[in-house]
């Protein structure tokens, strides 16, 4: 949740990297082909509706860190390609995972890797039907197909997502091109009487409005959560995100609900100094 939204903000170049492309197919595609085996196996012989669920997941979540990871390697800053090399590479695992669970069903005797092929593998697989969720035999035609589009639609939605995550959990400073994510510091403070006041006066980058707030210890209920990022290797750039922290109970346990009041401000060297004394 957002309340406020800050003009000059980090925002990534939008740079699009031929480098950053490749590697991150290589990495995401490498990784799905990798860990589609163990989930191959896993598909079949352990029939556990929601175990599977979490493999499928687990498949497309760690191709598409891979990939995201590539593409940083090289510096490229755009999200849309992010999303792209994603697709690609969850494409790339749902193929794999098709083709070592055809030759795990087959007792290792066929390796198909023409795209054809397992479509004509598949079909006579939805005749004869494959494990099902009760004990009434097995899932075919249709439904077994319909079961089939979910899986594909987890894993390349959950690579796409993930690559898309993997840029946009971190910032590149644009002097060094160091990626982070960790912030420097953390300060808390109690909570003002106008909230609207004091977001005006950070994004106006005067930070004297902190000093007439209470510190308070982080993670207390009601609270203002200051997230300070530098660079780590030159510290010469960084920003500060603003959140508003709330406890809530549900079902008997607390949860802490963030809102996020201003994100990823800029912030000169000169600024954190003065937040920092």
């Amino acid at each position: 949740e957002r309340e406020i939204i800050m003009e000059n903000n980090y925002k990534y170049s939008g740079k699009i990297s031929p480098e950053g492309t490749v590697l991150g197919l290589i990495t995401g595609c490498l990784v799905a082909a990798v860990l589609s085996v163990p989930y191959a196996y896993i598909t079949i012989f352990i029939p556990l509706v929601y175990f599977n669920v979490l493999a499928t997941l687990g498949l497309g979540v760690a191709a598409g860190f891979c990939a995201s990871w590539g593409a940083r390697k090289c510096n490229m800053q755009n999200v849309f390609m992010y999303m792209a090399v994603g697709l690609v590479t969850g494409l790339c695992a749902v193929y794999f995972s098709w083709v070592y669970w055809v030759f795990v069903m087959s007792g290792h005797e066929w390796f198909v890797f023409s795209p054809l092929g397992l479509i004509s593998v598949a079909q006579e697989v939805m005749v004869e039907g494959t494990w099902g969720m009760t004990n009434d035999g097995n899932i075919t035609g249709l439904a077994l197909a319909a079961i089939w589009v979910v899986e594909a639609v987890m894993i390349v939605g959950a690579t796409i997502y993930m690559a898309r995550k993997g840029l946009t959990s971190f910032i590149c400073c644009p002097d060094c091109t160091v990626w982070f994510k960790d912030p420097t510091r953390t300060l808390s403070y109690e909570m003002p009487e106008s909230i609207s006041n004091l977001t005006d006066s950070l994004k106006q980058l005067h930070f004297k409005a902190l000093h007439e707030l209470t510190p308070v210890q982080p993670g207390e209920a009601g609270a203002l959560l200051l997230e300070i990022y530098f660079c780590p290797a030159c510290s010469q750039f960084g920003s500060f995100d603003l959140q508003r922290l709330e406890h809530t109970v549900k079902n008997g346990k607390v949860e802490t609900k963030k809102t996020m009041l201003i994100e990823r401000q800029l912030l000169p060297k000169e600024g954190l100094l003065e937040l920092t004394q």
